[in-house]
């Protein structure tokens, strides 16, 4: 399979498309980029610190992500 976006002869689509992807954002109001600078990490991190308990969840789960204090 062959990128054709890499190729200098098609670069001038890789553009038009490009100022139509953006120019559909702003007329959606998108306010995240296309690309950044620097991404994120794409490997999911779980930080049980930072999750807020729900009082909807039966005791015993509440129990396993957030210790025994999680029923009060």
């Amino acid at each position: 399979m062959v990128n054709l976006a890499d190729s200098p002869e098609h670069e001038q689509y890789v553009r038009q498309m490009r100022q139509l992807m953006e120019d559909w954002r702003d007329q959606l109001g998108d306010p995240f980029p296309l690309a950044v600078d620097n991404p994120e990490p794409k490997v999911p991190q779980y930080d049980n610190s930072r999750r807020v308990k729900d009082r909807w969840q039966p005791e015993w789960i509440r129990r396993k992500y957030f210790g025994d204090s999680a029923t009060r």
